[in-house]
């Protein structure tokens, strides 16, 4: 997969769980996680 497709869906992810961030609170650690992984892939850019 080319970067730009990983980090639109990683962005698209990361969408999904704020919207349901106030309903879940165990999606926590996954956006945690996430968030770490956009980090690299924008550090690799």
């Amino acid at each position: 997969m080319e970067d730009e497709e990983a980090f639109s869906l990683i962005n698209q992810m990361i969408g999904m769980l704020h919207s349901n961030y106030h309903h879940n609170k165990k999606r926590d650690l996954k956006l945690d996680q996430l968030d770490e992984w956009t980090k690299k892939l924008i550090k690799k850019k």
